[in-house]
C-alpha cells in the first residue's frame, strides 16, 4: 500500500498544477501527469534543502512509482481493482501506473546502457 506522506504529496502537487494551468486537480492527475511528477519533485525537494538527503528522496520516489507499476503490471487485471487494493481512485492510479511506466522505461534503457 503507498504512504499515506506520497499520496498526500502527489495530491498537493495535482492542486498546484492545477491551479496554474487552470484544470481540476482530476484532469491534472489524468491530463498532466509529468506536471504533477515534476510539481511532486518539486514539493519533495522543498522539504529538505541538502541535495544529497533530496537526491535520496527522489530516488526513492522513483522506485516507489516503477514498483507499483510493475505491482500492477504482474499482478492486476484492471486499473479499477489496483486502485481499490491501493485505496486510490481509478484516475489517481492510472496517474501513478502511467509516470511509473515512464520511469520503469527510463531505467531500463539505462541499464542496457
Amino acid at each position: 500500500m503507498i504512504s499515506q506522506s506520497v499520496k498526500e504529496i502527489t495530491a498537493t502537487a495535482a492542486q498546484e498544477v492545477a491551479i496554474f494551468i487552470g484544470v481540476t486537480a482530476e484532469v491534472a492527475m489524468s491530463n498532466h501527469s509529468d506536471l504533477v511528477f515534476k510539481m511532486t519533485c518539486e514539493i519533495v525537494a522543498g522539504i529538505e534543502t541538502d541535495k544529497a538527503k533530496r537526491s535520496i528522496i527522489m530516488n526513492n520516489i522513483n522506485k516507489t512509482l516503477r514498483e507499483m507499476f510493475l505491482d500492477y503490471f504482474n499482478n492486476y487485471l484492471t486499473v479499477a481493482l489496483f486502485a481499490e487494493h491501493n485505496e486510490l481512485s481509478v484516475t489517481e492510479a492510472t496517474s501513478l501506473i502511467e509516470m511509473g511506466r515512464k520511469l520503469h522505461e527510463e531505467y531500463v534503457e539505462l541499464m542496457k546502457k
